[in-house]
């Protein structure tokens, strides 16, 4: 890795610190599809920071191991010829809904009402129980026995709620890459301004989204009970681990 990012130093004119959040890599692989001649590095990062120089006296191109100091946590590296102005504009506009996890944070109050499911297969009933839901199966149909709040505004979501969410359709994450610096072979070192974008939010006084009043969702109908893909998750840099192997080397 160290080789390849020294070597795209040179291969290519321009580097972008990027970070994320809710990290998806089927949604990464498609801005990948889109910008297939410039070279995309995320995670490892302190290994990263060895290939550009973590400080003046071992950089190697001038002012780049600016770029080193902000490879911290959920960050990344784009080198491509394009120009600032190009990435900018993709990347400002560029946001994907995507459906919370454990942890995220609920942007909206989301209830079913008492009665019928009829968005689920029998086969769901004992894992909507298991998810906390009161539910009882009556002639192969899902009731519930009464009016359930699956999470308010500013919750904590926990992972029975982030799964009711998903099984319903409901989608109240983003996918988002901010571009906060970029070093250049001409104008070396410089820092962009993150643009915020337009979220949505529903407003105050309608009051809380039933989710029985929302369209049936083809999501919502195929979902199954399914874990949690790890696989999906970004990349989690392992410091010690990073550390030693630099040590050692």
């Amino acid at each position: 890795m160290i080789e390849e990012v020294r070597k795209c130093t040179e291969d290519y004119e321009r580097v972008f610190v990027f970070s994320f959040n809710n990290m998806r890599n089927s949604k990464l692989q498609e801005i990948k599809n889109e910008w297939k001649s410039s070279r995309f590095f995320f995670g490892k990062n302190k290994v990263i920071g060895v290939g550009l120089g973590r400080g003046p006296e071992d950089e190697i191109k001038d002012d780049i191991h600016k770029i080193s100091e902000r490879m911290r946590g959920q960050r990344g590296l784009l080198f491509t010829n394009n120009t600032k102005e190009e990435v900018l504009k993709y990347f400002n506009l560029y946001s994907e809904p995507d459906f919370a996890r454990t942890g995220d944070t609920a942007t909206e109050t989301i209830t079913l009402d008492k009665g019928p499911l009829n968005q689920f297969s029998y086969a769901m009933e004992p894992h909507l129980r298991q998810l906390g839901l009161t539910t009882k199966l009556e002639k192969g149909v899902i009731y519930l026995e009464k009016d359930e709040t699956i999470c308010e505004e500013g919750d904590t979501l926990t992972s029975d709620q982030s799964q009711l969410l998903k099984l319903l359709g409901i989608e109240m994450a983003e996918f988002k890459i901010t571009i906060e610096a970029c070093w250049s072979q001409d104008a070396h070192f410089e820092e962009i301004v993150p643009v915020e974008g337009k979220k949505r939010k529903r407003d105050a006084r309608e009051g809380p989204t039933s989710a029985k009043k929302l369209k049936k969702s083809k999501k919502a109908a195929k979902v199954e009970s399914e874990p949690e893909d790890e696989e999906e998750d970004a990349v989690q840099e392992d410091d010690e681990e990073e550390d030693e192997e630099l040590e050692q080397n």
